[in-house]
């Protein structure tokens, strides 16, 4: 009795990991690099800005670090996301 339990969740377990590498096999991966922004609108009372840059996609969202107190920010910064078949927008 127990061997055949054994089996029963190896068996599912399989299927899982077929499962799971079938959900991986339809995506795909969209790399998105943020380099810079410039002559941004200046939103504090002191004039300038404290920009960042939020990126959202099929439920995902990434945000760049927050540069303090600039127009002109440099972020340098890349984001791996991940696209699902069938996403049109």
């Amino acid at each position: 009795m127990k061997r055949k339990k054994k089996i029963e969740a190896r068996k599912r377990s399989d299927s899982r990991a077929s499962t799971n590498l079938k959900s991986i096999a339809e995506r795909a991966s969209l790399s998105i690099e943020i380099i810079e922004g410039k002559s941004l609108a200046a939103k504090d009372l002191g004039g300038t800005s404290d920009p960042f840059v939020e990126i959202e996609l099929d439920g995902q969202v990434y945000e760049t670090s927050v540069i303090w107190k600039t127009l002109n920010p440099q972020w340098n910064e890349k984001f791996n996301l991940f696209v699902s078949e069938g996403i049109s927008d």
